[in-house]
């Protein structure tokens, strides 16, 4: 049976799912190991490609030396014969002392026959010398020639030593070494060595025609019985020659046009480098050497399966890989379409109809596909949807790579994209289990539609809101099994839905590296919306826990990082409105993620003073449950300006909360070693008392003799906690700045005495001050420090008095 269910409703949608299956048994195994792995440095593609060019590399070094070593064999002898010929026609250049002298002897002879006296002037060597142009062309003609077969000989030397070098012999990985023979290769065609090695024997060819030139002159004013054979042949041998270079052309462009003919330069190039680590490329340089690797493969093999290995192995190559545009320039589009079309038989005896005969082969290749058109829009041919509709039928990885090359293909259809959204909601409620690369495939896809959307609005709401809830839910397993290769792809495609308006750059996230770099940014954002308004997106109170879980770590991160500055403010107001909500607290929140947490709430500027009572209970509360120090500091941080100058809702929140003993229990959390802790919580304390005072004062005023708030409802807390035993504990251990008490504590104690002089701890009180203030004796604020201890003592003194006179009264 298939794994997926015969019939499926999504959204309103019919997915019919065919129950027959048509791979083999063992169609998921292979198609893990062929195509759901991205190509590695040890894939089989680089040693199909290592071992095919090494077979052409050594028959192309093989085939050149030993025409290179014919033709150093035939230049030295060339040379060798040439060089008698110039020897004897140099020396008809030079003059010769024997002819100057004979010359001389028979204008002497003339002379005196003549028995006159001699009256011309001495003849010049010059004169005398053979100065015919005849000669100058021969040896010119000759000279040349030589020179001409010498450099032969030399260029032939330094072409074995290029393809010496060029022999590979680098080790490291399968792919390491066909990324080096491969840039040898594309150096080889750069550099035209195998033009060099070609031209050497036209530069032979050359000589000896300059050679045969020569000759002709020599002998071109002698009889002509020697010089009419001489042309003739030479003639003869040259018009053969040229006829052999033209006529092949001709006859393969005539008489067989369509005979792939191979040019010089399709073999491999130079590079002297030997070994890797001479190599020195960059991600796009690796790219590109793949890219032409697997160009070659597939347009030099002459194995059909040789060439199939390399166009599958594109559907491997990774989302960031930056050279699709040289395949797609070689035609690989094209040759991936016609190896998917040959993985059906097409039988047309009644109608076309195509029978699916290698299911994983035909998936492999649809991959390859989308790899090539990802980025360039590319359509899926209307005459091959028949055969992609038979790959769905096959497996669940079959099933998404024909549901993406259809929404890929139709952006203005609402169902195909949904149907990518079906498979993610299987996979994300675990009803189907996919490998890693193909969720990727679905998420990818998923991603580029909201970038490329052509539906209409109502569409793409629709869309939007069951999108999202599948999406964080995939978000919830790539947190929990810390899949990172679709956490970034989550991430993105999150943000892409619900900040709709805002424009993502593909281009500029294509590498899983670059998208989780933009997780936290990207995420938070997108989290941050979604908090705002659940029921917009479709998300329910549970898939809502889980963006409060996500959002509070990713605050986290933005606290302990100056990079993340500007997002504090969005995170601050989505996590105020969880917090409260009490999706962010003790016992769904760790502690010290919660602790960053609360101290990213610090500016209450986010917050308005209708819900200051409603924060002030929640961060009761929070101190209430939790036993992290941290946390306990930040909530007592955040209470005190909340309750310096509070309305008498606040203090009723704080008091009903019973905010008094959950900061007394702060004050000792440190064993009276936390001096952070106890100040922040006698603090908080005191501002407490400060603005509780001044609230009973003015409710005390304009009621006269109505309280709203009782004085045991308001004092009676303090009274009845630690807070005193405290406050002596911490000036016992004389350990306060004389300033911190005056103007902190010391204020609210006198304005607390004023209202209850008549408890028994002011005795202690005063007692504890005045010890303090004999261990402090001449510091700043000293003597505002016995003024405050005098006051205290007058107010008690005054209750007192005032009780006796009552006593006394009644007595």
């Amino acid at each position: 049976m298939n794994s997926f269910a015969p019939y499926r409703q999504y959204s309103g949608f019919e997915m019919l799912w065919s129950e027959e299956i048509t791979q083999s048994p063992d169609f998921a195994a292979k198609l893990a190991n062929e195509s759901e792995e991205i190509v590695s440095a040890y894939s089989d593609v680089w040693i199909t490609y290592n071992e095919e060019s090494s077979r052409c590399d050594t028959s192309l070094v093989e085939g050149c030396n030993r025409d290179i070593d014919v033709l150093l064999v035939f230049t030295g002898l060339f040379s060798a014969v040439l060089t008698t010929f110039i020897i004897q026609a140099y020396d008809l250049m030079v003059p010769d002392a024997t002819d100057f002298t004979n010359d001389l002897l028979m204008k002497l002879i003339t002379l005196q026959e003549a028995s006159s006296e001699i009256t011309e002037s001495p003849l010049s060597v010059s004169s005398v010398g053979p100065s015919s142009p005849k000669i100058q062309w021969i040896n010119g003609l000759w000279f040349t020639s030589l020179c001409c077969s010498l450099s032969t000989a030399l260029v032939s030397m330094l072409a074995k030593h290029w393809l010496q070098a060029y022999i590979p012999d680098a080790s490291g990985s399968p792919r390491q070494r066909a990324r080096l023979r491969q840039y040898r290769f594309m150096k080889m065609e750069e550099w035209h060595l195998l033009h060099v090695v070609n031209a050497l024997p036209l530069l032979l060819h050359i000589s000896l025609l300059l050679f045969f030139s020569g000759l002709l002159v020599l002998l071109w004013s002698t009889t002509p019985g020697i010089v009419v054979p001489a042309f003739l042949i030479i003639a003869l041998a040259y018009g053969f020659y040229f006829g052999s270079l033209w006529t092949p052309v001709f006859a393969q462009r005539i008489f067989f046009p369509d005979l792939s003919f191979r040019p010089p330069e399709d073999f491999p190039s130079l590079i002297t480098s030997r070994n890797t680590s001479q190599l020195k490329t960059g991600p796009a340089m690796d790219d590109i050497l793949d890219a032409h690797v697997l160009i070659w493969l597939f347009e030099r093999s002459k194995s059909e399966s040789i060439a199939s290995i390399a166009l599958k192995a594109i559907g491997g190559l990774p989302r960031d890989f930056r050279a699709f545009h040289i395949l797609r320039d070689a035609g690989a589009i094209s040759l991936v379409l016609r190896g998917f079309e040959g993985c059906y038989h097409r039988d047309n005896t009644a109608g076309e109809t195509w029978y699916l005969t290698q299911p994983e082969e035909a998936v492999i290749y649809c991959r390859a596909w989308l790899r090539l058109t990802r980025d360039v829009g590319g359509r899926w041919p209307e005459e091959l949807v028949d055969p992609l509709d038979q790959i769905q039928d096959a497996h669940v990885h079959g099933a998404a790579t024909a549901s993406c090359i259809r929404a890929l293909s139709h952006l203005d259809r609402v169902r195909d994209q949904w149907e990518v959204l079906a498979l993610l909601s299987r996979i994300a409620d675990r009803q189907i289990q996919v490998s890693l690369p193909t969720q990727c495939l679905l998420l990818d896809t998923l991603l580029e539609c909201t970038t490329r959307w052509e539906l209409s609005s109502a569409g793409i709401q629709e869309t939007i809101k069951r999108a999202i809830p599948t999406l964080l839910r995939l978000l919830e397993q790539a947190t929990t099994f810390r899949t990172s290769n679709t956490r970034g792809t989550i991430g993105l495609t999150l943000y892409s839905l619900a900040m709709f308006q805002a424009t993502v750059d593909l281009s500029a996230h294509l590498s899983e590296n670059s998208r989780l770099e933009a997780y936290c940014e990207k995420t938070l954002l997108a989290l941050s919306a979604i908090a705002e308004d659940p029921k917009k997106y479709g998300v329910n109170d549970e898939l809502l826990d889980l963006v409060a879980s996500e959002l509070s770590r990713l605050a986290s991160h933005v606290l302990s990082s100056r990079r993340f500055l500007w997002l504090r403010q969005p995170a601050r107001l989505s996590l105020f409105k969880l917090y409260l909500d009490g999706r962010v607290g003790v016992g769904k929140t760790p502690d010290h993620i919660l602790a960053d947490v609360l101290q990213l709430l610090f500016s209450l500027d986010s917050i308005s003073e209708k819900q200051y009572p409603l924060f002030v209970s929640t961060l009761t509360k929070t101190i209430s449950l939790s036993f992290h120090p941290p946390v306990y500091s930040c909530c007592a941080r955040l209470l005190e300006p909340l309750l310096s100058g509070c309305t008498a809702e606040v203090i009723k929140a704080f008091i009903d909360a019973d905010g008094v003993h959950a900061l007394t229990k702060v004050a000792h959390a440190g064993n009276m070693d936390s001096r952070r802790l106890q100040l922040e919580s006698v603090r908080t304390l005191c501002a407490f008392i400060k603005s509780s005072t001044v609230l009973y004062f003015q409710e005390s005023k304009q009621h006269q003799t109505k309280e709203v708030f009782g004085i045991d409802y308001l004092f009676g807390p303090i009274f009845r906690s630690d807070f005193f035993q405290v406050l002596c504990q911490l000036l016992g251990s004389q350990r306060w700045w004389v300033p911190e008490v005056v103007d902190m504590w010391v204020p609210a104690l006198i304005q607390l005495c004023r209202i209850c002089p008549d408890e028994t701890v002011w005795s202690m009180i005063e007692g504890f001050l005045r010890k303090f203030a004999e261990y402090n004796q001449g510091q700043d604020e000293y003597l505002r420090l016995i003024t405050s201890i005098d006051i205290i003592w007058e107010l008690r003194k005054l209750s007192l008095d005032q009780q006796s006179n009552s006593i006394s009264y009644y007595v």
